[in-house]
């Protein structure tokens, strides 16, 4: 009888920790939230003043086609998830003729996160 009702109560707290992992799950695509970006550059190969050059461009342009500004890395957009991804994917397609139009010789990978949810919406690399 003992072994049952310890088996019960694991029962029970597996169930829980399913329903209370349900319940936070990202399904709530549709709400109209302030939902907080990281943006960041990954310098896999660059001499220092052109990955100084690379940071300086996308720290002006990125905020700049969103009409945002952030902290240090950091930025909001409100809408939706779904919204929020098309402004950032638009705002990179924007800069796409002007990164390319860079002489830079390095290898790049930029990236943005939604913090709400954790997905890259974004990964777009530079290699010349």
């Amino acid at each position: 009888m003992k072994r049952f009702i310890t088996y019960f109560a694991l029962l029970v707290a597996v169930a829980l920790t399913a329903v209370t992992l349900t319940a936070c799950g990202d399904d709530d695509d549709d709400d109209d939230t302030v939902q907080t970006w990281n943006f960041s550059i990954g310098l896999a190969d660059a001499d220092g003043s052109e990955a100084l050059e690379v940071l300086a461009f996308f720290d002006e342009k990125i905020p700049a086609a969103l009409g945002v500004t952030h902290n240090v890395s950091y930025f909001q957009l409100t809408g939706t998830f779904s919204e929020c991804r098309t402004k950032i994917a638009n705002a990179f397609a924007s800069l796409y003729a002007e990164v390319n139009a860079q002489g830079w010789t390095g290898y790049y990978t930029v990236q943005v996160t939604c913090m709400n949810n954790s997905q890259v919406v974004v990964l777009y690399t530079i290699n010349k």
